[in-house]
């Protein structure tokens, strides 16, 4: 019987070996996470210099780019959205990047950005106002579940307390309505 064991746990020990450099998600191999996008490296690029637009790093808070936050934008509509929905994404992405030059320096172009982001109608570009508003939400929603917020400026309790009905709330509380 100890034969069986020796022999099990040499296979398992050498199908983990197999399997473990597989699971390297290094900055290097992220951009293989999202595939099915066909996405360029210059869009990559001018996807984190928006993120920085929407959300700026400034003295106390990180911004887009330290947070990863356009690796989170494009895993999620990689692996989330529709095939359509991602064409929509992709083409709003090439649309938007022709009209405004952020990806030289995100500060200097940084308005013509938000107005671009305000400006779009779903009427006059439907593929420009899909991308403006997914990459809206899906930047803040990535903010909003980064470690920095749940940690750092949200109160996250991972088993909370009892149910308290009365609790009075002072303006300088923080208090976290997402979990």
């Amino acid at each position: 019987m100890k034969r069986r064991n020796i022999i099990k746990t040499l296979f398992l020990a050498g199908g983990t070996m197999i399997y473990l450099p597989s699971c390297d998600w290094s900055a290097s191999n992220i951009s293989h996470a999202y595939d099915k996008l066909n996405i360029a490296e210059d869009e990559i690029i001018f996807l984190k210099n928006l993120g920085e637009v929407i959300i700026p790093s400034s003295s106390d808070l990180p911004g887009s780019e330290s947070l990863a936050l356009h690796d989170f934008v494009l895993v999620i509509v990689n692996d989330c959205l529709s095939n359509t929905d991602q064409e929509k994404f992709m083409e709003g992405l090439r649309r938007f990047k022709s009209k405004v030059p952020i990806e030289q320096n995100p500060r200097e172009h940084g308005e013509d950005a938000v107005s671009v982001l305000q400006q779009v109608g779903e009427e006059q570009e439907p593929a420009l106002a899909y991308f403006t508003r997914t990459m809206k939400n899906l930047v803040v929603e990535g903010f909003l579940k980064s470690s920095f917020y749940m940690t750092d400026i949200m109160p996250y309790a991972m088993a909370p307390g009892g149910f308290s009905g009365k609790v009075k709330i002072e303006e300088d509380d923080k208090i976290n309505i997402y979990g």
